[in-house]
């Protein structure tokens, strides 16, 4: 079978975003039929890519341990709709609403459980990995009711891996390994990798600087790894786990699910939104392509990953990236494969028509989670939305063209490539939308952001200023004050620190300082500012273990 074309596009994409490697397998029934490595798993030794290659596969590990702990639901061992509380012993998830909202593991599963997004990501240099179970007992508190708002929460899946090996009476990373990759011949993926494992080195482009960074691997803190995202794993191995998902739990001869299982994991448990699927259990479950598509993403700081199904077809795709935030190329690259799959063109076409209706939703949006941002712009003969923040490298974003067919409000290029958007208006009469990969809902917050003016060469920068950054973590104060030609800046852990390798002239200032964020890490951060319209303004840039985030900066003059 010839999926030269699509070998075509693969190329293209990775020289357009500049990617290390990457890593790809095609499943149609119950075989792999087609997979090949791209570039290189580690820049420095020059090492190819192979699909053989073992990469970081980051959340693509929650549908794996979600499969996991269906066996057990087969068994009869608990109730999805049951409270989750019954079933732990030691520590509890505390939560306010218990008495007549309790946290059940079907919440869990389709992020609806009230728990927040995530908030402590590193442990702190040089400790010790903490017990899963007595992290937990930490975490595990809601923030809001279980059973409404869907925020996507890494902490769920934490407790999903954790009940998986409690209720064989072992630790979760033993259960997986004995009861389900073994049974898959997911001989190459693991929790913890062996010593002499062949894996991908991931990078994170830099947005200051153009350049790649390998921060190294990734420390979980606990023991066994955060079952959130802590598995390594290879295309290969994940075909394997497709095609059990494609052929009723049965993979290479063996059955790990029922064929009932499969189907439950399959359909949406919890809604987002009218005509944007929601979630599965462990999978979103949305449109796509005019078929329903039965996915995960996976991003860590330096490997970008995606597994998606079209079950009805019976054809799957495992795509791993070893570059973090590259989320054009893994949409763009994931419906080509699946289109190719069923044999449509591999690109959607997106007629050049006018903005026609679309104008009352032009405007900034914030998203539910992950300090990510779009904007929705109408130029012209083309509509497109932005995604920008936390999870894009680039200062400008990443960028998705919109057209309607059918009634079908679909995207192509950019990080929303392949996947169907809902735009609805919100009960106060603002426009909202979903969809993408992840179980996205984007609330208008403001016009579309007017073009900042031509830089200020002539202002005089000298003086205190004091304003924002808008950080993933929610706004960050920050004043700095420029005397004498030197700046002192106080944000998070730095009080009025020096800004080092400082370059100010013709209304523009750059340079660095150190600042630390408790359960994230040390960073620098780089500063890149400039006189417009009367402000400060620009980016900074947060490097550290965790990567890179570019985020805005706007500071007003105080004196």
């Amino acid at each position: 079978m010839s999926f030269d074309q699509l070998d075509e596009l693969i190329r293209r994409q990775i020289e357009v975003d500049r990617l290390p490697g990457l890593a790809i397998a095609l499943v149609r029934g119950d075989e792999v039929v087609w997979s090949r490595g791209y570039g290189l798993a580690d820049l420095e030794t020059k090492q190819p890519v192979t699909p053989e290659s073992i990469f970081e596969i980051a959340s693509v590990t929650k549908p794996v341990v979600t499969t996991a702990l269906m066996q057990h639901h087969e068994r009869g061992a608990f109730d999805l709709d049951a409270p989750v509380n019954r079933y732990l012993t030691g520590f509890q998830v505390q939560n306010e609403w218990e008495a007549e909202r309790p946290v059940t593991i079907r919440n869990l599963l389709t992020h609806t459980s009230g728990l927040p997004v995530d908030g402590t990501l590193a442990p702190p240099p040089g400790s010790e990995p903490q017990p899963l179970e007595e992290y937990l007992a930490a975490v595990l508190k809601t923030e809001r009711p279980p059973g409404g708002a869907m925020i996507y929460a890494n902490y769920g899946y934490d407790l999903t891996g954790y009940l998986a090996g409690r209720f064989a009476e072992t630790s979760f990373d033993v259960y997986l390994r004995d009861h389900l990759l073994a049974s898959l011949g997911m001989r190459s993926t693991y929790v913890e990798p062996p010593a002499g494992a062949s894996l991908a080195n991931g990078y994170f482009r830099s947005a200051y600087d153009d350049q790649l960074y390998a921060p190294g691997p990734w420390e979980w803190g606990t023991r066994p790894p955060r079952p959130c995202g802590c598995l390594l794993s290879t295309v290969e191995d994940l075909g394997r786990f497709l095609i059990a998902h494609l052929n009723g739990g049965v993979s290479g001869g063996r059955r790990v699910l029922a064929s009932g299982t499969i189907a439950e994991m399959h359909r949406v448990h919890a809604a987002l939104a009218p005509s944007c699927g929601g979630m599965g259990l462990g999978f979103r479950v949305t449109p796509s392509n005019g078929r329903t598509l039965v996915c995960h993403g996976g991003d860590g700081v330096t490997f970008t990953n995606f597994i998606g199904m079209y079950p009805e077809e019976r054809v799957g795709v495992a795509l791993l990236i070893n570059m973090g935030r590259a989320q054009s190329a893994r949409s763009v690259i994931g419906s080509a494969a699946l289109r190719a799959l069923v044999g449509g063109p591999l690109v959607g076409e997106a007629p050049h028509v006018a903005g026609e209706g679309w104008s009352p939703y032009a405007g900034r949006y914030a998203s539910s989670f992950w300090g990510i941002d779009s904007v929705l712009t109408v130029d012209g003969g083309a509509t497109t939305v932005s995604f920008e923040g936390a999870f894009s490298w680039r200062d400008e974003g990443e960028v998705s063209r919109l057209y309607r067919e059918n009634g079908v409000v679909r995207a192509v290029d950019g990080p929303f490539a392949g996947f169907d958007l809902a735009f609805e208006t919100a009960p106060d009469g603002a426009p909202r939308f979903f969809g993408g990969l992840y179980p996205f809902r984007f609330d208008r917050v403001a016009d579309v952001p007017r073009r900042p003016g031509p830089v200020d060469e002539s202002a005089d920068l000298a003086g205190a200023w004091s304003g924002t950054v808008r950080s993933p973590l929610g706004p960050v104060p920050v004043s700095l004050v420029i005397s004498g030609g030197s700046v002192a800046v106080s944000a998070l852990s730095a009080h009025d620190a020096p800004l080092e390798e400082l370059a100010i002239g013709r209304g523009r200032l750059t340079g660095h300082l150190d600042a630390s964020v408790p359960g994230l890490g040390d960073f620098r951060v780089f500063l890149r500012l400039a006189a417009v319209d009367g402000k400060l303004a620009g980016k900074a840039y947060a490097r550290g273990a965790v990567g890179e985030a570019p985020m805005p900066v706007e500071l007003e003059r105080t004196s």
